[in-house]
């Protein structure tokens, strides 16, 4: 889900920044970091307009994110990449079709359907199990590495 308008300047998320903005989407035309480490993060969809590799990117460990809506998007860089730098968990939909989406850091699982130009996985263990462009499908693509 893409708003109709983005908020502009970066998105910065942090145990304070969710306990002041309930779950949703949210848009900017900024970069998105969250850093909250050993949290669950329901709910929410985050939009980046930005461009680089770093459009979006998860900078601590230990989180379990569950995306918004069904499909159930997570991450959403319109124009640059994702950047997985830590030890997560990946309940949904990540999209840069015109960026990269990178894994760094840990063990990694990821649930869900990925779209980007690149997809790298560094430094596993990582999980991907596909569910494919259609929701509640078979999943059809099964990558441990």
């Amino acid at each position: 889900t893409t708003p109709s308008s983005c908020s502009t300047g970066p998105i910065t998320v942090n145990a304070a920044w969710l306990a002041a903005n309930p779950a949703g989407v949210y848009c900017t035309t900024g970069p998105v970091s969250v850093g909250v480490g050993n949290t669950a993060i329901t709910g929410y969809e985050f939009v980046s307009e930005a461009a680089g590799n770093n459009a979006i990117s998860v900078t601590q460990g230990g989180d379990t994110f569950t995306g918004y809506g069904t499909p159930s998007t997570i991450f959403y860089a319109t124009q640059g990449g994702i950047s997985i730098n830590n030890p997560t968990t990946i309940n949904g939909d990540l999209f840069a079709p015109f960026g990269k989406v990178v894994f760094n850091g840990g063990t990694i699982a990821e649930t869900g359907f990925i779209e980007a130009s690149t997809i790298t996985l560094n430094n596993g263990p990582v999980t991907f199990v596909g569910t494919g462009p259609l929701p509640n499908s078979t999943p059809n693509i099964s990558l441990i590495g």
